[in-house]
């Protein structure tokens, strides 16, 4: 028993390292590196102790140190992978519900994520706020010379106050996709490993509660009655009403996802459908939250009832 608990920590430590190197080296693999990484370090955390997690992170962290370089290993490695991957390993170790660990997850990530962006602002001398304005400036610049109609000129300004606005949300939606797909990529490999999963319900049984479509209808109202120059309830509300349109948009997804599910074909077929569908869901978004909408209120999925999700 012990000898294959070894065997697979050293698998997982090669894993997670080697992922961490790929995302910090090669442009293309910087979320799925880190993806990866994050989930080698829950399915550590999940089939050893907590003692013997903490030492495997710690080899593989001083290896990503050694190939890279520390500001790389303290962001990437410790704040985006070991640190959440250590704690949603023992949250799901526990059996706690899936909104538990990804609720807390995501708050794991957001504060990873805010702490990435405050070291590195104090390392460039500077202050988050100024850091952050300075980076999208640069960006903003880079998307201003590729635009060849001078359109994006005319309204820099209202796409830079729009993102300094929307910049708690961002933080907030990147930490719960980061949370989301490590913990998704952990209960793939543990499949594969022949370990059951007890916590994750699959993306097409996923569906809003009735509150959080309340709470849709009632921000959207208050919004009407708001003037942006009320900034601090503004940026508040808008936050807020941004969150939940993103939270109501996934379950759309897993709302077509159920119902592509039905159709009797290959398990590749509905997927390669849903990730067609994927452009035009994003273009007809305000649908897609609609139809979540719906489900919350007259469970949509009791259509053709008896048929697998």
């Amino acid at each position: 028993m012990k000898t294959k608990a070894l065997t697979l920590s050293a698998i997982l430590a090669a894993i997670i390292t080697i992922s961490t190197l790929a995302g910090i080296y090669v442009p293309f693999m910087f979320a799925p590196g880190i993806f990866i990484s994050a989930g080698g370090v829950i399915i550590l955390t999940m089939n050893t102790s907590p003692r013997a997690s903490v030492i495997v992170c710690a080899c593989s962290f001083l290896l990503v140190l050694i190939f890279s370089d520390i500001v790389s290993a303290l962001t990437l490695s410790l704040f985006m992978a070991i640190l959440p991957g250590i704690i949603t390993g023992l949250m799901m170790k526990a059996n706690h519900s899936f909104s538990y660990v990804l609720f807390r997850s995501a708050l794991l990530y957001t504060v990873s994520i805010v702490g990435i962006f405050w070291i590195t602002a104090l390392l460039t001398g500077g202050d988050l706020s100024g850091f952050v304005r300075s980076e999208l400036d640069a960006s903003l610049a880079v998307f201003s010379q590729t635009d060849t109609t001078g359109i994006l000129k005319d309204y820099t300004g209202v796409i830079k106050e729009t993102v300094l606005i929307l910049m708690p949300s961002m933080f907030i939606s990147a930490a719960a996709l980061f949370s989301f797909a490590a913990i998704m990529i952990s209960v793939k490999i543990s499949a594969a490993l022949g370990q059951p999963n007890t916590v994750v319900p699959r993306f097409s049984d996923i569906a809003a509660p009735r509150g959080i479509c309340i709470s849709y209808f009632i921000c959207s109202i208050i919004e009407m009655f708001i003037s942006p120059s009320q900034s601090p309830v503004y940026v508040l509300l808008a936050n807020t009403l941004a969150l939940i349109s993103i939270l109501l948009f996934v379950n759309g997804l897993s709302l077509i996802k159920f119902f592509l599910n039905k159709i009797k074909a290959r398990s590749a077929v509905p997927i390669i459908i849903f990730t067609a569908l994927l452009p035009v869901t994003f273009i007809l978004n305000q649908l897609v939250v609609f139809a979540a909408i719906l489900d919350s209120f007259w469970n949509l999925r009791r259509i053709g009832n008896g048929v697998e999700g």
